[in-house]
């Protein structure tokens, strides 16, 4: 805070870090939509109607060797060589055979899998016999059909090419129709010959002819077969053009460049290129080395030529057209990447190749540069190579071309690659497919998988691109290698495909790739080696790489089981990191999940019983996790399948007796109610309500009996009156006795149906009216003494304040667990169902996520039923369609409507929805109703928090951390001007003291009565909350409402406390009410534009209420340096709740029956804090002493209640109290229990009281 406002210097940016502000607190848990560009990333496997997979080669050589033909004149001197063979230099028979032989090696070169058959100066006869096997035997694959016509007339403008008779007297001319019928489809073309663009031309022309008859005659192809127009062709010129006859090249040059390409391009750089004196062209053709060897010089050209012609093709063409060519099979691949050298070299002699499909030109492509530089570096060491030393031979130096390469691949992702773009992504590196070559050399390795994994890191984007320059099986074959040094990267490069397309979990599977994680993840920890840097967050990654190949696949189930990876899961539960405990709770839910023999197993091993454990973790993650685990054992489905329903319990669990087998699932479930029931996350209470609600699937029958004795408590309690209560108090207690864990769950249901977060209100809310609507239709609507025959009692909607008369269902709970909530403004109550006489034929009405609960389980029990167990005169009315969904138009939403969270997807689903899919295997084959259990994970998928972590960003900063953005621009000026606000305060303070206070800044003209204020303390900034649970926020300073809503408490409660948090950052608003409820709302500033105002979190902060005449509600109190909300009320506790674990860590004991009324914590790094209560009473706490002793001092001389409390801002020992009856007292801890001094400000009344944080100011 020293800085000096005039520095001119940019201050060092200090992170601060905001509370209620991680991805939980956006997502809640649920997947994060997807980019439009993340949706429609390309398929990086190729799509399936267009793969091609080469089966056979007809080499097809028309030579005539002593015969030229017609319609050539060939220069003197002319190319004579073909296939690297001068024919004239021996008989022309033996010549044919020896190119043709050469041809054949040249092409094996290529691809050595494939059957190459040549066919020399064929006839008609043996070309017809020839295409019509290769068909036969490449069945459905693909033929490949090369055709040299040098020795024969060129191709007719109507689509003819030329071979003999059988007498070699006549030139047979032979139709691309025939060959088409010969060959079939699909094929790959090659026509070396003069005016090769008419056979391309009407090659094409005869194949869409004939797809349009197919698809007239016959409606389109069979399975298996393709188009012929999906044919792939290469031709080594245009239709009007003839092949160069330079006689320094050879006459197959466009075979040359496809089938030799390192020899042609050698041939080309000497006759282009001035060489060193010493260095002669026939030096050259010797350049020694195997192809095949990156380590020779020979082979290193040839690797960087793949290299780059393979860059040029993935810069300059499209992704479909690049996989299709380039990634789908091994010859075409090698063709069309030598294309580019025939086409670089051919248009320099005025003949232009032409391909289908149509490739755009590269002949120009600044890499082909690179080319001349490496070959010119390789030969200038030619001399030095090819001298026979009698000494030590001379060592060849390597090229730098690789190296310079990761360099700029480096370059790229430190300074292109990072810079974050929101709306579209940014241009892939050129290097991509060089880094993919790469990975061949051992001593470029490490270095390409530790730039690879930066760039994956990037995002699904980057993901997808790797994956579709055809890394996937260069990565597979490293999960084989031994050496250590590799684990961290390819570990964290695996989890981030995974993450991005779980389909390669079947890979994983055939592979046997989860091996190489099981052993990582079997790893022991020796304190004197490090195996593994950084171990527990690659072992994470392991995990859950582990559990994306379990993940509803029973083959990946069994692999993980038969590798311990479940034991090693289990070991790992107690690891220090939480992000190891997170996941591998997740991948045994994986594991288990649907597999009755593991769970059997994990029982024996007591597991539910250490996830039970997992719930009182500091991590949110990890408690939810443990419940998504659980919820799995419990039945639930974790398939990412949305139509893949659960059921079945835990599984048949053969070694138990069927009563401890049903005592352990309800133990399970009992022990994760209790354990997370008050948890502050909503995501940990969605997953137990998940959880719950297997239990409810399974054991229906136990809850509809709880329904019933709720229904009829609550029935005779309305009746009878309050004068009954212990007598009912007895009943109930002896019915909770006969079904105390179901009570107690049930119980639980209700309270998570008046939840104050939506989502997990919402499917509570699915749950219970399943429960309800099965009672609806059991035996006890048939008892005489059964009430359900009857309509439910109007509800008494009167307010039911702190003060006020608790509902029966307050009192069978310590906490009111169905308050009124406020109906929603469009669908004030559930739509109407209609009821045949089995109910099978039920259609309900789309129902929004605006329903809500009723004061009572009466009509609780009347919404869901209405028309249906007590029919009215509506049910007349035609209900609409299945599945119609009434969604709130735009126009009618209003401040009103409480703020829904974020990222939001919960809906409402009636119990009489007849689903589309087949029913979950627990549910019983009757005609009884079939209402869905949200026992099914549609709502709640695997794919939720912990799988998007690994596709987000982790190894650079965040953007509001990144130097130069808007977030940390803002940031910084922020921080900038906090701190001149606070040094301009500060030098005010002294004259505050002294000067008048009577002059109005700002007035402001609200509606309804303000009962609440809170101040930013660096913002212009005032909230307001009124008595009609209306919450403003003003900009006193331009006296502008910049925001209003709605924070949806019950009718007759209101908001009693009211902070704002996270004020360096910008603030969320912290409401506390009257329920016992604490929201939080962020972007509540309008002009920042940020959306609209969204709930952070909610939870029930106070739940042990007592009964008073006049009670204050919830108090609230933060303090932003421990994280730490104490909330207190009309309680006998303060309980303290800490904003990074999410979860209540002291309940400190006030000795008092009367209710907090102030609490105030200390400004700097002390434990304690004051409490006001409506006794008089002041009390100081310690948070560092037991629960019971935490009051160290205790200040009752005030004779009325205490309106508020505050530490003097400059002394740290001093405080001033102030009570309903005027007085304010002034105290000093280290003196005696008296007050120092007493005010008496207002005989008449004290309304509020209140004191400036930094100068000793105060306001009554």
């Amino acid at each position: 805070m020293g800085r000096s406002a005039s520095d001119e210097t940019l201050p060092d940016h200090v992170p601060i870090v905001p509370y209620w502000s991680a991805k939980r607190h956006i997502s809640c848990g649920n997947p994060a939509p997807r980019s439009p560009y993340t949706a429609n990333l390309f398929p990086w496997r190729g799509s399936a109607p267009g793969k091609l997979k080469t089966a056979n080669a007809a080499l097809v050589l028309c030579l005539n060797i002593d015969v030229d033909p017609p319609d050539i004149i060939k220069t003197n001197p002319c190319a004579v060589l073909e296939c690297w063979v001068d024919p004239h230099t021996m008989p022309s028979h033996k010549a044919l055979e020896a190119i043709g032989t050469n041809l054949q090696h040249q092409f094996e070169g290529l691809s050595l899998k494939i059957p190459y058959k040549p066919i020399l100066d064929p006839s008609y006869e043996d070309l017809r016999r020839f295409c019509m096997t290769l068909r036969k035997q490449a069945k459905d694959e693909t033929v490949c059909f090369y055709y040299n016509g040098h020795g024969v007339p060129k191709p007719t403008p109507s689509g003819e090419l030329w071979c003999f008779n059988r007498n070699y007297t006549q030139y047979i001319p032979v139709s691309l129709m025939e060959v088409q019928t010969w060959l079939g489809s699909p094929g790959v073309y090659i026509w070396d010959c003069s005016a090769a663009g008419n056979l391309l031309q009407n090659f094409n022309t005869f194949a869409e002819r004939r797809d349009q008859d197919i698809f007239m005659t016959r409606g389109g192809y069979a399975d298996g077969m393709q188009p012929y127009m999906s044919s792939l062709q290469l031709a080594a010129c245009a239709a009007h053009e003839q092949l160069p006859s330079c006689p320094e090249l050879p006459a197959d040059i466009f075979t040359s460049c496809l089938t030799s390409p390192i020899d042609i391009a050698l041939r080309y750089f000497i006759m282009n290129h001035q060489l060193p004196n010493n260095i002669t062209a026939d030096m050259v053709m010797q350049l020694p080395g195997d192809l095949k060897d990156r380590r020779t010089p020979l082979g290193e050209l040839n690797w960087i030529f793949t290299a780059i012609t393979d860059t040029i093709a993935w810069t300059t063409f499209s992704r479909d057209v690049f996989t299709r060519l380039y990634r789908s099979d091994l010859l075409i691949a090698s063709l069309f990447r030598n294309f580019l050298l025939a086409e670089r070299i051919m248009k320099n002699y005025h003949c232009t190749p032409h391909t289908y499909p149509a490739l755009p030109s590269t002949n120009t492509h600044p890499l082909w540069s690179s080319w001349d530089l490496a070959v010119d570096t390789c030969l200038r060491q030619l001399p030095d190579l090819l001298a026979k030393s009698p000494n030590k031979p001379y060592q060849y130096v390597s090229s730098r071309f690789f190296t310079d390469q990761l360099t700029a691949f480096e370059v790229w992702i430190s300074r292109g690659g990072s810079a974050l773009t929101k709306r579209v992504p940014r241009k892939p590196p050129d290097q991509l497919p060089i880094v993919l070559q790469v990975l061949l050399s051992q001593p470029h390795r490490l270095r390409a998988l530790i730039l690879l994994s930066q760039f994956v890191d990037l995002g699904p984007w980057a993901v997808n691109l790797v994956l579709t320059i055809g890394i996937f099986p260069y990565i597979s074959k490293l999960l084989q290698a031994a050496g250590q040094d590799l684990r961290p990267v390819l570990i964290f490069i695996w989890a981030r495909i995974l993450a991005v397309d779980p389909t390669v979990q079947v890979d994983l599977y055939n592979t046997q790739g989860y091996k190489y994680f099981a052993n990582v993840l079997a790893l022991q920890e020796e304190p004197s080696l490090t195996v593994l840097p950084n171990s527990a967050e690659h072992k994470a990654m392991c995990a859950f790489v582990l559990a994306a190949i379990a993940r509803d696949y029973p083959h990946g189930q069994n692999a993980c089981w038969r590798e311990r990876v479940f034991d090693q899961c289990f070991d790992r539960l107690d690891e220090g990191d939480f992000l190891l405990r997170q996941w591998s709770a997740l991948c045994i839910a994986q594991i288990w999940d649907a597999n009755d023999d593991i769970k059997v197993y994990g029982v024996d091993k007591g597991t539910q019983d250490k996830l039970i454990l997992l719930l009182s973790d500091e991590s949110p993650e990890v408690r939810a996790a443990a419940l998504y685990s659980l919820g799995t054992f419990m039945g639930a489905s974790g398939s990412p399948d949305l139509n893949k329903n659960g059921g079945g319990g835990s599984g048949t669990m053969y070694q138990l007796e069927e009563r401890i087998h049903f005592r352990m699932e309800v133990a399970v479930a009992t022990g994760a109610a209790l354990a997370t029931k008050d948890d502050a996350s909503p995501m940990v209470r969605k997953e137990l309500l998940i959880l719950v609600s297997c239990l409810v699937k399974e054991w229906r029958g136990y809850f509809v009996i709880c329904a019933w004795i709720y229904w009829e408590e609550d029935r005779k309690w309305r009746n009878e009156g309050p004068s009954q209560k212990h007598e009912e108090e007895m009943t109930a207690q002896a019915n909770r006795v006969l079904l105390s864990s179901f009570f107690t769950i049930f119980v639980l249901l209700l309270e998570l149906s008046i939840d104050p977060y939506h989502e997990v209100a919402t499917n509570a809310q699915t749950v219970i009216d399943y429960i309800m609507a099965l009672l609806l239709e059991s035996p006890f609507t048939r008892l005489e003494c059964s009430t359900l025959d009857t309509p439910p009692l109007p509800t008494d909607h009167q307010a039911t304040t702190a003060g006020g008369t608790h509902s029966r269902v307050a009192s069978l709970q310590s906490s009111p667990l169905l308050s009124q909530a406020p109906p929603s403004p469009l669908h004030p109550i559930r739509p109407s169902l209609t009821r045949s006489d089995t109910m099978t034929s039920s259609i309900s009405t789309g129902v929004t996520n605006t329903i809500r609960r009723t004061s009572s389980f009466a009509n609780a029990l009347r919404n869901l039923a209405g028309t249906i167990a007590f029919p009215t005169v509506d049910d007349s009315r035609a209900p609409p369609s299945p599945g119609l969904s009434v969604l709130p138009r735009p126009d009618l939403l209003d401040a009103s409507r409480p703020p829904s969270p974020n990222l939001n997807i919960a809906q409402y689903t009636s119990p009489y929805s007849r689903p589309p899919t087949p029913t979950n295997r627990s549910r019983p084959p009757s005609p009884n109703p079939s209402p869905r259990s949200s026992s099914d994970r549609s709502q709640v998928p695997m794919d939720f928090l912990p799988s998007d972590y690994f596709k987000e960003p982790q190894m650079r900063q965040t953007e509001a951390d990144e130097p130069g953005s808007i977030q940390y621009n803002y940031q910084v000026w922020r921080q900038q001007r906090n701190e001149k606000v606070t040094m301009e305060t500060h030098s005010q303070t002294t004259v505050a003291e002294s000067s008048r206070w009577d002059r109005a800044v700002a007035s402001i003209q609200i509606s309804g009565q303000p009962l609440s204020m809170a101040f930013h303390s660096y913002d212009p900034h005032l909230v307001i909350a009124n008595e009609t649970d209306m919450i403003s926020v003003w900009d006193w300073s331009q006296r502008k409402r910049l925001n209003l809503f709605c924070n949806g408490n019950p009718k007759g409660t209101s908001v009693t406390s009211l902070h704002i948090i996270n004020q360096d950052v910008g603030g969320i608003i912290v409401t506390g009410a009257a329920d016992g409820i604490v929201r939080l709302y962020r972007n509540y500033d309008s002009l920042m534009n940020q959306g609209p105002v969204q709930m952070v979190s909610s939870f029930r902060a106070l739940n042990d209420v007592i009964q008073v005449r006049r009670g204050s509600g919830v108090i609230v109190d933060w303090k932003q340096s421990s994280a730490s909300l104490l909330v207190g009320g009309d309680s006998r506790i303060i309980r303290v709740w800490d904003a990074n674990s999410e979860t209540q860590v002291l309940d400190l004991e006030t000795n008092s029956d009367s209710p907090v009324t102030a609490i105030v914590s200390d400004n700097g790094p002390s434990s304690m804090f004051i409490a006001g209560f409506a006794d008089g009473v002041v009390r100081v706490f310690d948070r560092r002493l037991g629960e019971e002793d935490a009051i160290v001092r205790s200040y009752p001389e005030h004779s009325s209640w205490i309106q508020n409390v505050r530490w003097h801002p400059t002394q740290g020992a001093q405080l001033l109290s102030a009570s309903l009856d005027g007085e304010v007292k002034f105290w000093d801890l280290r003196g005696s229990d008296r007050a120092v001094q007493t005010w008496d400000l207002h005989p008449g009344g004290l309304s509020s009281f209140d004191m400036h944080s930094s100068a000793g100011v105060l306001a009554t």
